[in-house]
């Protein structure tokens, strides 16, 4: 129903004029009952109050997915960058009374790579007299338990060894040494080889620290 916007008065639908005061009827000026009563005034009010709490209740939530999920990347970054780094070390000593030293060497890292060959030589152990000393480090992350391999090689020695020594070290504490050339005088190749292998596990790598 529509009313007048001058004295109030309910008017007939489609009424140009009032017919109690006879002031003209504007269509952007009629309130109609139904907008006006305090029911729709309080409906509105109450669905206003329930979306404002809905979007405070979706807000919160989102603030506290968000905070977790930045704590779950701070936790990951801090143990992915603080991980402890340690390193295998390999001590090569040689000596011989009279003959020159020229060793080679090869080993395997903590993740299975091959390093040096038959032709790498032993820096500082080139055609040096009387002795010599050299040592290799790795660095690596402990992921789990592994072999250390570490083997020197020399050639035409055969019969007339120097005195070879390998000790392994992590981060100073020895877990293994070896000494000692061998050689087979049968397979005609006139070379000797010492190998050390040491066991690395968690037992080990707590007593080095």
């Amino acid at each position: 129903m529509q009313a007048c916007s001058e004295c109030g008065q309910i008017l007939s639908p489609g009424t140009n004029f009032c017919s109690h005061c006879g002031s003209k009827i504007e269509t952007n000026a009629v309130i109609t009952e139904e907008e006006s009563t305090p029911s729709n005034i309080r409906s509105v009010e109450g669905w206003i109050q329930t979306e404002n709490l809905l979007f405070k209740d979706s807000k919160r939530k989102y603030a506290i997915v968000s905070i977790g999920v930045i704590v779950i990347i701070a936790l990951y970054l801090t143990f992915s960058s603080s991980a402890t780094t340690y390193t295998l070390q390999y001590t090569v000593n040689a000596a011989h009374e009279t003959e020159e030293i020229t060793l080679y060497y090869e080993y395997t890292t903590p993740e299975g790579e091959e390093v040096g060959g038959i032709f790498s030589r032993v820096p500082g152990c080139i055609e040096e007299l009387m002795y010599c000393e050299h040592t290799f480090e790795v660095e690596f992350e402990y992921k789990g338990a592994f072999q250390s391999s570490f083997y020197i090689s020399c050639y035409g020695c055969e019969g007339d060894e120097p005195v070879v020594c390998i000790y392994t070290f992590i981060d100073g504490y020895e877990i293994s040494v070896d000494c000692g050339l061998t050689s087979n005088p049968n397979d005609g190749l006139n070379f000797a080889g010492i190998l050390d292998e040491a066991q690395v596990s968690k037992q080990v790598i707590d007593r080095s620290r």
